[in-house]
């Protein structure tokens, strides 16, 4: 009978000591041996999800779980193909497999940090699985970031760290970001019970600033109490502006306490005070530095009175160039007399959408409605409709707009002159009266009349 001293108590990769007990019916003698216990597993990133900063090179090795195993016989890891929407850059440089012997890989997986996310499948051989997976094949998901990273407990810690997609704990925020970068909290209660974090929360050298719902932090003012104070807005408003240009308008109201002036005044996407120009002027545009990622990024308003005495604000907005691509517009009438009605569309990539609609009636003006928030459902809902009414509807998405589209009925109508979405008497009327005014060039007021429609 063969018994375990210590059962295989000693940790993987180190001597466990074994037992042979006397049996007469086996014929063996006491004795005592050694067997060398071994874990078949191999770690990637420790972890299946990794944030790498916009620029930053992170190099992962595949590895034995323990420093002391070596590889029985050659391990293989395969990379299958990098997928996502993501711009971070992944590619497997050198050797993917462990080498009789070794412990680790002699090739490495590189990640470029860009924006979005993107996933990659390792799959490995020879009996082996992933501590990340339990399992021979593992998936590493790559999230791309630019600090700071946003916290909501309304959030989910399986989002980007977005203002769009916040994670949900301060906990897990902080795990990800290196020694200097930012968590910024939006609005709400964090603790054990309210927001699931782990207490105490463990931040290292990670800052963590409180901000308003827009993402931006409240500053603290610098100066003896006489500074320029500045409120700086960038477009229509904080993160709901979207701009399809290199070039984004803004917008800075400053309050210089008397006996002051305004010394300078800069617009930049860094949070490191900057080279003051010499004159005082307020710029009234910005224009984004070459190579700035799409996505979520923060400009910042510095303002400096005439003692030298220096504040900024902060905006965050949606820059993307790329023309959303729009599908399945419904447009659904509320309750009857309410005179309203909901439209809802979706677009391919984040957008932050809106309509402009009026009536088809001589004189109407458009109403102009938009989102408070950026994403790839969208739904705005239209007021003030008239039963009986028709109306043209035009989507707009990042500040592009879509085809026209008329609602409850299609437009042109053969024969509707006045464009009230019917054929009847009224229609010989408007073109009566149009004729009795003078005519603009290229006015079209032929209609094709059939009395017996009316």
């Amino acid at each position: 009978m063969v018994t375990a001293a210590s059962p295989l108590a000693n940790p993987s990769g180190s001597a466990n000591d074994v037992t042979i007990t006397e049996s007469t019916a086996l014929g063996v003698q006491d004795g005592e041996f050694a067997v060398f216990t071994y874990g078949r597993l191999l770690t990637l990133a420790g972890r299946p999800r990794v944030f790498v900063a916009y620029g930053d090179t992170l190099e992962l090795r595949t590895k034995l779980l323990s420093a002391v195993l070596a590889a029985p016989g050659g391990i293989t890891v395969a990379t299958g193909a990098v997928l996502g929407s993501g711009d971070n850059n992944i590619q497997w440089i050198g050797a993917g497999s462990i080498a009789n012997g070794q412990n680790e890989s002699d090739g490495v997986l590189t990640i470029t940090g860009g924006s979005g996310v993107n996933t990659v499948m390792f799959t490995a051989d020879n009996g082996f699985a992933f501590k990340e997976s339990g399992t021979a094949a593992f998936t590493l998901e790559v999230v791309g970031y630019s600090s700071p990273v946003y916290v909501s407990p309304e959030g989910d810690d399986t989002g980007e760290g977005t203002l769009a997609s916040p994670l949900k704990t301060l906990t897990y925020a902080a795990s990800l970001l290196k020694g200097g970068e930012e968590v910024r909290a939006l609005p709400g209660t964090y603790g054990a019970t309210a927001s699931g974090e782990t207490l105490p929360v463990q931040l290292g050298a990670v800052r963590i600033v409180g901000c308003n719902a827009l993402g931006q932090p409240e500053e603290e003012d610098r100066g003896p109490g006489r500074e320029a104070r500045e409120r700086a807005g960038v477009g229509r408003a904080g993160s709901s502006l979207v701009t399809d240009t290199d070039t984004v308008d803004v917008s800075i109201t400053l309050e210089i306490p008397d006996g002051l002036a305004l010394a300078a005044c800069v617009v930049s996407q860094a949070d490191v005070e900057p080279e003051w120009p010499l004159e005082a002027t307020v710029p009234t545009t910005y224009t984004f530095e070459s190579g700035t990622p799409e996505g979520d990024v923060t400009l910042y308003a510095w303002a400096k009175d005439s003692e030298g005495n220096v504040n900024k604000k902060s905006a965050a907005i949606l820059y993307s160039t790329a023309a959303p691509v729009v599908s399945n517009v419904v447009v659904t009438a509320g309750d009857p007399g309410s005179g309203t009605a909901a439209i809802t569309w979706d677009t391919d990539i984040t957008a932050l959408g809106g309509i402009r609609y009026k009536a088809m009636t001589p004189g109407a003006s458009d109403v102009v409605v938009d989102e408070t928030a950026v994403g790839t459902s969208h739904s705005v809902v239209m007021t003030g409709l008239v039963d009986g009414m028709n109306y043209r509807i035009v989507v707009v998405n990042n500040e592009r707009e879509q085809p026209a589209i008329y609602w409850p009925q299609l437009w042109p109508i053969a024969g509707d002159a006045n464009g009230d979405c019917r054929v009847n008497i009224l229609d010989l009327i408007f073109i009566r009266n149009r004729l009795n005014q003078d005519i603009n060039t290229g006015d079209n007021i032929k209609a094709d009349v059939n009395l017996g429609m009316c």
